[in-house]
């Protein structure tokens, strides 16, 4: 083994490290911030989405999403299953989930989400075959990706 083997390993995990840790005002966590994100989509002020780098296996796509205070997130249906982190903020369907939580909805599924009104949200979601949305953003969500 080289001399110099250890100081190499030590170079690697720190330039690892490295990776932005914040897009926008939102914290990635550290593997989410080493995978990457595209460009981000606004959807409106301080309401947007960053495709994550990489993840397009099969049917399923992920993102982060991130919306103010009070936005409501339109009714869609899942076409597959659809899993989120909240990673800031909280936002609500028939529950509230806070930051860490973990959702999983089915194939099927019905609903729309009230981001809380005192804080913005951010989520890690992953879906499989992405969703049927209502109203303009059955327009807009080829140019989103979701």
């Amino acid at each position: 083994m080289s001399p110099y083997a250890l100081d190499r390993a030590l170079d690697a995990l720190a330039a690892e490290s490295a990776a932005p840790s914040r897009i926008g005002d939102v914290d990635l966590p550290n593997a989410l911030a080493r995978q990457g994100l595209h460009a981000r989509r606004f959807i409106g002020a301080d309401y947007w989405l960053a495709p994550v780098r990489r993840t397009r296996l099969g049917d399923w796509r992920a993102y982060v999403l991130r919306a103010p205070a009070g936005t409501k997130i339109p009714p869609h249906r899942h076409l597959g299953q659809e899993f989120f982190q909240v990673l800031m903020g909280s936002v609500a369907d028939d529950r509230v989930h806070g930051s860490g939580d973990f959702v999983a909805a089915s194939a099927g599924a019905d609903h729309a989400l009230q981001v809380g009104v005192e804080d913005s949200c951010a989520c890690l979601i992953a879906v499989e075959h992405g969703a049927q949305w209502r109203g303009i953003t059955r327009w807009l969500s080829p140019w989103l990706g979701i």
